[in-house]
């Protein structure tokens, strides 16, 4: 039971890798870097802490941080196979 405000929804792991490619596509140059970097063979730092601030910054969300980072992982996997 609720009291106050909405009930807060469990994000799955379809939806945090939807959240973390919008995210990164958010960030200017990111998927240009991670491109880059790719193609050099260089790692890329995933962008953790700030996905985080983001997820916690979203209303009646729940998310387990594990998954929120490999949900972010597994977005840079998309990324780089466009």
């Amino acid at each position: 039971m609720v009291i106050f405000g909405k009930k807060r929804r469990k994000l799955d792991y379809a939806d945090l890798v939807k959240l973390a490619v919008s995210y990164i596509e958010s960030l200017p140059g990111e998927v240009d870097l991670i491109k880059t970097l790719d193609r050099i063979r260089l790692p890329y730092p995933p962008p953790l802490v700030g996905f985080l601030r983001y997820l916690r910054s979203l209303e009646n969300i729940e998310f387990d941080e594990e998954e929120a980072k490999k949900a972010l992982t597994e977005a840079i996997r998309q990324i780089r196979r466009r």
